[in-house]
Parts: C-alpha cells; structure tokens; sequence
C-alpha cells in the first residue's frame, strides 16, 4: 500500500497575490468612480452658474424699457438662434468663481413694433467642449 501526499488547497503565497490583485482592481474602479463624481459636480456647479446668470440677464432686460439701446434689433428677425457672441445683437462677459462666461442675446422685433422676442443665451467652456443654455423672452411694447 503507497500513501500520496496530496495537498489540498491554496498555499500562503497564493493567496495573498490573488488579495493584492483584487484590491488593485478594486482601487482602480473606486479610482474612476471619484474622478466620475468629482467631474460631475463640477459640470453640475457650472450649469448652476449659468443658470443663475440666465436669470439675472433675463430680469434685466425684461425691466428695460421698450426702447432701450440695449433691446434695440438689428433689422435681421431670423438671428435669434445665433448663439455666437462675435455675431449676437449683443454680448456680455462675466466670470463666476474664475469661471468665464459669455453671455449673447438676439432681438427680432415684429412689423408693428409692439413686441420683441429675446433670445439669451450663456455659454462656457468645458473639458468636454463647449457648453450652452437659452430662454427665449417677449416683451411688449405698453
């Protein structure tokens, strides 16, 4: 009768590499999930930002007067969707948190000249490119 020596199991060394190896690839996702988060709390934060400039430029301009320089057309009523501050009716610039943005709005006034349409946009840079929102406004003539 021959006895074998069989061993059974993982040695030691066995498992400790396969421990080390899952805490690294455990690291690595727990890694980009707080690079993914920290990302989007940031464009989070920027949107927030926009969007409170969006407001302030809409109140503003919905309390100016009618015919106010500053809501005054070009003559061209089909360049509301020019987002563009180099070719706007109108630009502005402001910075929150060091954060630059561009603020452009377009005016189309009707044939009578009883009622603008206002389109306002805010505009800024991302990592991912580059970002926009607008509301459009009427105002009329009282």
């Amino acid at each position: 009768m021959v006895l074998k020596n069989k061993k059974e199991g993982f040695t030691l060394i066995e498992l400790l590499v396969s421990v080390v190896i899952l805490g690294i690839v455990f690291m690595y996702g727990l890694l980009n999930m707080v690079i993914m988060g920290s990302t989007y709390l940031i464009t989070m934060k920027h949107s927030k930002n926009a969007n409170y400039l969006l407001t302030e430029y809409i109140e503003t301009l919905s309390n100016m007067e009618f015919d106010s320089p500053y809501l005054s057309d070009d003559g061209d009523s089909t360049d509301l969707n020019i987002s563009d501050p180099a070719l706007a009716d109108f630009s502005a610039a402001d910075t929150i948190e060091g954060v630059p943005y561009d603020i452009a709005w377009n005016i189309a006034e009707n044939l009578q000249g009883t009622r603008k349409k206002i389109r306002i946009y805010v505009i800024w840079e991302e990592r991912s490119g580059e970002k926009k929102i607008y509301r459009q406004i009427e105002i009329w003539r009282k």
